[in-house]
């Protein structure tokens, strides 16, 4: 029975391959409707597991890009903290949490965008280039102490079951309090989360849907 079908499986591609299908081996043997449909069923499944892998592929993907960047950032703020005893202001005069990196510019008090040069006052370049968040609508999100003296880095990872996620003991997904990682808009916190070494991206975490905790 396989070898029937996976016969029927060539003779069907190799029609749809011709402008014409009256010289098909299907039609000159005579397979009936039934046989044809199911054809038709393993090629849906076939291109659906295909499409699918695909799709994860890249997804995961995008996910590991996160990963790197995020490391790449904190390499850099290490470097910044090495020359001005402190890590970059994450609220630039502003007194809210921005998400962003402030410290460039001839003041040292500039914004350092995202895909932007993380550079201080004294023209010391500490990335030449800030990564982006690998989606368009998504970007990452920084916080830093009061004192200046600990940092959180945070994204978004779209593989919810990836193993560096938290999870609660019922198996919910847990997120970021106060966090966006969607481009402000207040809908999205940021589920994946790094640190300075004196503190812990977990002491932030929040039970997603479930009243966010407040963050240290």
């Amino acid at each position: 029975m396989y070898n029937k079908y996976q016969k029927l499986l060539k003779s069907f591609v190799s029609c749809t391959c011709r402008t014409s299908c009256t010289s098909c081996t299907f039609s000159q043997k005579g397979f009936t409707l039934m046989e044809l449909l199911v054809v038709m069923v393993i090629l849906g499944i076939l291109v659906g597991i295909v499409g699918g892998s695909y799709v994860t592929s890249r997804l995961k993907g995008r996910d590991a890009k996160r990963k790197s960047d995020l490391s790449q950032i904190a390499r850099s703020l290490e470097f910044y903290f090495n020359d001005h005893e402190a890590y970059p202001d994450d609220q630039g005069g502003t007194g809210l949490d921005t998400g962003s990196i402030y410290g460039c510019g001839g003041a040292g008090t500039a914004i350092c965008s995202w895909g932007s040069e993380f550079n201080d006052e004294n023209e010391t370049i500490y990335m030449g280039k800030l990564p982006d968040d690998p989606s368009s609508g998504w970007e990452y999100y920084y916080k830093s102490s009061d004192n200046g003296l600990m940092y959180w880095l945070y994204a978004n990872l779209e593989n919810e079951n990836d193993i560096s996620l938290n999870f609660n003991a019922s198996s919910e997904l847990q997120s970021f309090q106060n966090t966006e990682c969607d481009f402000g808009t207040g809908t999205n916190m940021c589920n994946y989360g790094i640190s300075s070494s004196n503190t812990t991206p977990e002491a932030d975490v929040a039970v997603g849907g479930g009243g966010p905790l407040t963050p240290p």
